[in-house]
């Protein structure tokens, strides 16, 4: 009997991995801060051992450039929201209702403000990710 084939690659899974990480990277960072987040806690509310964490993750600054990542994209998708919302009201892009957005996520401008400084160092991986901003 012939065995079936298999849909997905070798390596399906590690994208859901790495988002299950950065997800639950960023909910610990909005609930406790970045100082706060350990890799063992990050690894049990992602539902994987440690091991498996750091294998998709080397470190504990890359968790936390990832959830900077997705806390990018989330942000940028409600000001983008946000943003059309004020200008079919007024006409006007209301940088006011930005600010408001920013000052809600109090911990992830501090994460940001953490790897800003740590980004100079070519050997961190917040270096590239700040390039690319």
């Amino acid at each position: 009997m012939e065995q079936a084939t298999k849909t997905r690659g070798r390596y399906a899974k590690t994208a859901e991995r790495r988002a299950a990480v950065a997800r639950s990277a960023l909910e610990i960072i909005r609930g406790k801060g970045h100082k706060a987040l350990t890799t063992a806690e990050v690894a049990s509310a992602a539902g994987m051992s440690e091991t498996a964490l750091m294998y998709h993750f080397p470190s504990r600054d890359h968790v936390l450039v990832a959830a900077m990542e997705l806390a990018d994209e989330e942000i940028g998708s409600r000001m983008t929201a946000e943003s059309r919302a004020s200008e079919l009201v007024s006409g006007d892009w209301d940088p006011a209702g930005a600010a408001r957005l920013v000052l809600t996520e109090e911990t992830t401008v501090r994460l940001l403000l953490a790897l800003e400084a740590e980004a100079p160092n070519p050997e961190h991986p917040a270096h590239q990710y700040m390039k690319k901003h």
